[in-house]
């Protein structure tokens, strides 16, 4: 057979043929003229050094292009659920057009507008057994709605997402793709939130929202009031314990916020301004009994509101009104998405050849789950707690407004929680 060749011979054949092509001295005369040797690594280099300034400045120009769209409200990425591009194609956000879809999203405001705790949001869903939607986005299930149960971190993304106060905000993170000394690599890179006053690009009124920008700003704020891990800033939520003044009550010595101990088994509070001891080592500002603190302030509180009695009582009854109506309308709109998927289903069924048994078989099966489903629905909204039912008879209003005509009784009585009183 014929020869091999030497590496050798292959890497000299490499060279002439580079050389050629590149109207180089033939790599034999690169000893008798040392000095071609760094020419052709000059060249080269700075070949290698065009070529990156290039892709950097096609990489810039990307980002240019991309951020003037973004300046304009142009730019588009993946929208939450609740909001969606409107039909015509013509770019515009708007809302989503499933009315279910926006009933639950507004429910979601409006709890945490009479809570104050995304937690709280997450119980009543719970408690009501109401559901969430997800909507896929690419694959084969592009655009499809599933339905799951409500999480707290769920509800923190969208009370922080300014997309639903009808703004549009580009910037709100950015991503380091260098690791730093002692970070492991990653291949997405680092990501960061950026402060709300950082935000590069904010355009208000850009899309009708379910909130207003107002509205986002105060809820902002009553999250931030919720953090408990810097006491000296924040009072924290609302919680279950005895002191009445858990988180807002300030120390008039040295205007720090007071914490909060508890003596004989969690019933008498005791405020404490501790903040020097706990930091420096030095000694403890002051601490008071909380009792009798908590007694005096329950008592202004009746007096300076009960000028405000009949407003507190109509307010109260519209606040309930509401509550009821909302969970009654979410049950109304789920069932009349099942009912709705079991008519598809039955439709089929009759649009089928009768004679054609393979595929009137499985027809009929998912006609039968459906039916399945909604009788399912049915007896679980039948079980659900009466509490919610609308408040439209005379006689209930009449009571409340004669309970509202005794505040005192209504704070002292058994059924009123300590955290409906911290937060009134």
């Amino acid at each position: 057979g014929r020869p091999r060749e030497q590496p050798d011979a292959r890497r000299h054949d490499r060279r002439v043929l580079f050389a050629h092509r590149h109207n180089f001295p033939q790599p034999g005369s690169w000893q008798k003229f040392p000095e071609m040797q760094h020419t052709v690594r000059f060249v080269l280099g700075l070949k290698g050094t065009m070529s990156e300034a290039e892709l950097h400045w096609l990489y810039q120009r990307l980002i240019g292009g991309k951020l003037a769209k973004a300046e304009k409200g142009e730019l588009h990425w993946r929208l939450p659920v609740g909001m969606a591009y409107d039909l015509a194609q013509t770019g515009q956000i708007g809302l989503d057009p499933d009315e279910e879809v926006q009933q639950t999203i507004r429910l979601v405001f409006s709890l945490f507008d009479q809570s104050s705790s995304a937690l709280a949001v997450v119980s009543h869903f719970q408690r009501q057994h109401l559901r969430f939607p997800t909507r896929h986005h690419g694959g084969a299930k592009d655009g499809e709605l599933i339905w799951q149960s409500l999480t707290h971190s769920r509800v923190l993304s969208i009370l922080h997402n300014p997309v639903y106060a009808g703004a549009y905000v580009y910037g709100r993170t950015k991503t380091r793709t260098k690791a730093l000394p002692g970070e492991a690599p990653r291949i997405k890179g680092y990501t960061r939130q950026v402060k709300r006053e950082d935000w590069p690009i904010v355009i208000l009124e850009h899309h009708p929202g379910y909130i207003n920008w107002e509205q986002f700003l105060c809820n902002q704020k009553r999250l931030q009031d919720n953090l408990t891990f810097n006491p000296e800033e924040n009072r924290g939520a609302v919680r279950e314990g005895a002191a009445l003044l858990q988180g807002i009550v300030l120390c008039g010595q040295c205007g720090r916020r007071m914490s909060v101990r508890y003596q004989t088994v969690g019933q008498i509070p005791n405020y404490q301004c501790n903040q020097l001891h706990s930091k420096l080592g030095l000694k403890t500002c002051q601490s008071i009994r909380g009792d009798r603190v908590d007694t005096v302030v329950a008592k202004t509180f009746l007096e300076a509101i009960e000028p405000a009695q009949l407003a507190v009582a109509l307010a109260t009854l519209d606040q309930l009104e509401a509550q009821a109506r909302q969970s009654e309308r979410q049950w109304k709109l789920r069932l009349e998405r099942v009912q709705y998927e079991a008519d598809l289903a039955r439709r089929r069924v009759v649009g089928v050849d009768p004679e054609n048994r393979l595929v009137l078989r499985t027809l009929e099966r998912e006609w039968n789950e459906k039916l399945a489903i909604v009788e399912q629905l049915e007896r679980e909204y039948a079980t659900l707690p009466k509490s919610t039912l609308q408040l439209t008879s005379t006689q209930d209003r009449q009571r409340i407004m004669e309970l509202a005509q005794d505040l005192p009784a209504l704070w002292s009585a058994i059924t009123t929680t300590q955290a409906e009183r911290k937060q009134l």
